[in-house]
């Protein structure tokens, strides 16, 4: 490609992915109270504080507060080629990845509308001469990070038939590139021929110019078995700081109630803190999606609890009354005895009486989840849908916000992709199926699955809700998932250490901490009793 070709096809790729980005991935799903589903990250967005890891010889990990972007994508001197960050489920490493890519847009192309970015925020991305966000949840049947930049961003772009076939690879290689591959653990190697390794993370070439970040839970880094080599630094998003959790309360109360004067702002949010204080839950405070949660039932006046299920519960109670309120009673809705109804559960009545159809989300929950065509896992077509809901209840799920339905085009077709609203979302329905529902073929299934450390760990979430559901169960599973993990590879490596090494006990850690979850969820009730032989110290 000629000199001149090369700088016009690059500026035009340039201006459009500024376009798409201020277009497409701008914006985060905020609240069933708002008419908006999707709320700009500008002037909302709060980033967490996040943590560099460092771990030399294998030593015990030592941890560095980054002050700034920069201090993210340096190293010393040096700019690493791999970065991986990690994040529980609900930090919101989605979000952070579209206000790296809206940061860029306007770090390259200023708009005087927009004066929420810090400076040196736009001066970190500025230095990326391109910039390219792959939601991996949405490329789970490619391996191969080049593909999936053309799958979902080129293809999608006004441009793409002017662009030559061989620009992306010149750009990646010979200009300064940031990657942002997000959501590796809702990743998994499609079931192909491909033979190139390894399979724990999507294909890519070695090129020096090319940043490539990639988000994920901190489980799938304990067991994706990748060498030093392949991680030149590893970060995690840790928390939300005092000061940046009030201001992200002030945001989110400011769009879910409307024009208040500040004064008045200010005292809802301090009236809000004392009820989260009186309901012990300031832990959650830290987490942006359960704090985002905790906002929207207190606005709403419904009632918190005390836990995470009883949290996911009074959402869900908030997304039905809401579009009962806006749509009418739903197709399905027949009220439930409430002694069928599970305990958790009686006190909410749109629970009782969409009890059934919950289980039938539930069913769609779990079959996709626990599917052994991992690709169809998180987004599925919506024939996997169509298989446990009939088009009402399709219908009602998608307007009630506990499904989200979006439209795939390709240069020959059109087809419809099915997902739940979050993750956390489809564990909380898996697990409602899971405890109430339990069969002889869904305790194979699960056991199936659940067949070493990193699956187990892979279905933590789940686990935490059961115990806060049905305890008795969770003991059971608790009981049949142990000999499972001692048996494990890593378990029996660990057993052997003369000294500390992240790569095996760092699962073993996450184990721990999924029963220490689990026990949270079932303070209260004695029926839960876990199973295990040590912790780790």
């Amino acid at each position: 490609m000629r000199q001149s070709q090369y700088k016009e096809s690059k500026k035009k790729l340039k201006d459009e992915l500024i376009t798409w980005y201020n277009t497409n991935q701008s914006t985060v799903p905020l609240s069933p109270l708002t008419d908006d589903p999707h709320t700009p990250l500008a002037g909302f967005y709060i980033l967490p504080e996040i943590d560099i890891q460092t771990n030399l010889l294998g030593r015990r990990k030592e941890t560095t507060r980054v002050k700034s972007l920069e201090d993210l994508f340096t190293s010393g001197r040096n700019v690493p080629c791999e970065i991986y960050l990690s994040a529980v489920a609900g930090f919101g490493k989605t979000a952070f990845s579209k206000y790296l890519a809206i940061t860029w847009c306007q770090a390259h192309k200023r708009d005087e509308n927009y004066n929420h970015f810090k400076e040196e925020e736009l001066q970190a991305l500025s230095g990326f001469e391109f910039l390219f966000l792959v939601i991996l949840r949405d490329s789970a049947e490619i391996c191969d990070v080049d593909d999936m930049i053309k799958q979902q961003i080129i293809n999608n772009l006004p441009c793409k038939s002017e662009i030559p076939k061989t620009l992306l690879n010149d750009i990646l290689r010979d200009e300064k590139c940031l990657v942002i591959l997000d959501g590796l653990d809702e990743w998994f190697h499609p079931e192909n021929e491909c033979t190139r390794i390894p399979k724990s993370i999507p294909h890519r070439y070695a090129r020096e110019k090319c940043l490539i970040l990639t988000t994920t839970r901190p489980w799938k880094l304990g067991v994706s078995n990748l060498k030093t080599s392949q991680m030149n630094k590893t970060v995690e998003l840790v928390k939300l700081n005092e000061d940046n959790a009030w201001q992200f309360k002030l945001n989110t109360m400011k769009i879910l109630i409307g024009n208040t004067e500040d004064d008045e702002l200010i005292n809802e949010v301090c009236t809000f803190e004392e009820e989260i204080s009186d309901h012990d839950l300031d832990e959650m405070e830290s987490t942006p999606l359960l704090l985002l949660y905790l906002i929207c039932l207190w606005v709403e006046k419904i009632q918190i609890g005390n836990s995470a299920v009883e949290l996911y519960t009074g959402i869900i109670q908030l997304l039905l009354s809401r579009t009962e309120k806006l749509h009418g009673k739903f197709h399905s809705s027949c009220m439930t005895s409430p002694s069928k109804v599970p305990e958790c559960f009686r006190k909410h009545k749109h629970f009782c009486r969409y009890y059934m159809f919950l289980v039938t989300i539930g069913k769609l929950a779990f079959y996709t989840l626990f599917s052994k065509k991992k690709e169809h896992t998180l987004v599925f077509d919506e024939n996997v849908a169509e298989k446990y809901l009939n088009p009402e209840d399709l219908k009602s799920s998608c307007l009630s916000g506990i499904l989200s339905e979006s439209k795939v085009k390709t240069l020959i077709n059109e087809s419809c992709k099915i997902s739940f609203s979050h993750k956390t979302v489809q564990e909380y329905f898996s697990a409602i199926f899971i405890s109430f529902q339990n069969t002889g073929e869904v305790q194979k299934i699960i056991f199936e699955e659940c067949n070493c450390l990193q699956n187990i760990l892979d279905m933590s979430k789940v686990f935490g809700f059961i115990s806060g559901m049905n305890p008795k169960l969770m003991s059971t599973i608790s009981s049949d998932l142990m000999p499972v993990i001692y048996n494990d590879k890593k378990t029996s490596k660990y057993r052997t250490l003369t000294c500390y090494d992240y790569m095996y006990i760092d699962p073993l850690q996450n184990i721990q901490d999924m029963y220490i979850s689990c026990a949270k969820e079932s303070q209260e009730n004695k029926d839960l009793k876990l199973c295990f032989t040590r912790f780790l110290h």
